[in-house]
């Protein structure tokens, strides 16, 4: 296998992180989520221009994991004001940043990529953005990604509706507390 490395994703990136994201979401969708449900989804939040709106945001972070063959990974962060938790979500530690995305490539699972970006995110939430815990929601179906989030230290906290088109999940909130450098 080629060196692999996760950095910060630039402006070059957003054509790569948009077809990442549009092959990637489907996997953490649940069996009633239609294709055009998740179409709709991926176009107003996964496009190439969502991701330069991503980047250019002083309190988003967007990191990339790649190898000699290109991306196969990312996570989006995002902090500030705006994302906050609801109090009804069981978030107990503020200020949070809220992990919006993390998706690896399929054959990609079950390796060291999402632990590799996952740790980068709490690096930088700790000690850039400062922030005290970093929430994330994920679909109740989703067993995969709660067992990973539990072992990376998140716990469940709550529960937070989210659309996907035209239908409504039930989500899962997780807390993952920091310690701050």
């Amino acid at each position: 296998m080629s060196e692999s490395r996760v950095r910060a994703a630039q402006q070059s990136d957003v054509e790569a992180l948009a077809v990442l994201a549009a092959e990637t979401f489907p996997m953490a969708c649940p069996p009633e989520i239609t294709d055009e449900d998740i179409a709709v989804f991926v176009e107003e939040n996964l496009s190439p221009e969502r991701f330069r709106t991503y980047l250019d945001a002083p309190l988003h972070v967007v990191l990339v994991h790649e190898t000699g063959e290109g991306l196969d990974g990312y996570l989006l962060m995002m902090a500030g004001d705006d994302f906050l938790p609801d109090p009804s979500f069981g978030v107990t530690r503020l200020p949070a940043a809220y992990l919006s995305k993390c998706y690896v490539r399929l054959n990609r699972h079950g390796g060291t990529v999402s632990k590799a970006l996952l740790d980068e995110a709490k690096r930088i939430a700790a000690a850039d953005l400062r922030v005290a815990s970093i929430w994330l929601n994920t679909n109740q179906g989703n067993v995969r990604a709660c067992r990973f989030y539990e072992k990376h230290g998140f716990v469940r906290v709550g529960v937070k509706i989210m659309p996907v088109g035209e239908q409504v999940c039930d989500d899962y909130v997780y807390e993952h507390v920091l310690a701050l450098p």
